[in-house]
């Protein structure tokens, strides 16, 4: 039976700000797709050679989710073996309370600004997947350089923009990262295959991410 090869899309991108270091340079991105919802998660499970039917990896997926979000509701950190933990955290509002107003019954609720979700990645011996050790585990495929076209205005006369991945044997070909057609466009590196979607409202500067001496993913 063949073994099938996830690949990782990555793709490249110029460093536009003319105060970086790093300027005129090329630094890869990962590339991303649309984002798989639950019911493609679901349809994935189960044809990946599963025993179980459609039906009974929805259901367990479904509350499998509902009893990690009651969980999380109640502060206790979850950790997923060979995934990582999620932990729930809080936020406060600048200032906090003094003693005087929590002996005064100040609301807790009232000094909370918000819930975040801490996700740790799994650093436990033989089952690390983060940062460098799980870059021993991908397989990298190069998709293109991502390129910033205008594509248009908006109503109010904003400059709209869309990316547009150039194929390496093209950029190979021309050597110029000057944006032309030929390549899938797409809104804030979402792939599309063969068409184009427009880009949100933007100004006249670079490619986003664009600022240090390399860049990073957002």
């Amino acid at each position: 039976m063949a073994v099938r090869q996830i690949q990782f899309p990555i793709v490249y991108k110029q460093n536009q700000n003319s105060d970086s270091s790093g300027y005129g340079k090329y630094y890869p991105y990962a590339w991303k797709p649309d984002t798989l919802t639950l019911r493609g998660l679901i349809e994935r499970v189960a044809m990946d050679q599963s025993v179980y039917s459609r039906d009974i990896v929805e259901g367990v997926i479904q509350r499998l989710t509902k009893v990690m979000v009651e969980l999380l509701q109640a502060g206790q950190p979850v950790k997923w073996d060979g995934l990582g933990t999620f932990t729930p955290t809080v936020e406060s509002v600048k200032g906090g309370y003094s003693e005087a107003q929590i002996k005064a019954g100040a609301s807790v609720r009232d000094v909370i600004a918000g819930v975040h979700i801490r996700f740790i990645p799994e650093n436990e011996k033989g089952e690390e997947i983060t940062s460098r050790k799980f870059k021993d585990l991908v397989t990298f495929v190069v998709e293109g350089i991502a390129l910033r076209v205008e594509v248009g205005q908006t109503a109010t006369g904003k400059k709209k923009y869309a990316t547009n991945i150039q194929s390496l044997e093209d950029f190979r070909k021309d050597g110029s990262s000057a944006a032309s057609g030929g390549g899938s466009q797409s809104q804030g590196g979402g792939q599309s295959q063969g068409g184009q979607s427009q880009g949100g409202d933007g100004g006249d500067g670079g490619g986003g991410g664009d600022g240090g001496d390399g860049l990073t993913n957002d």
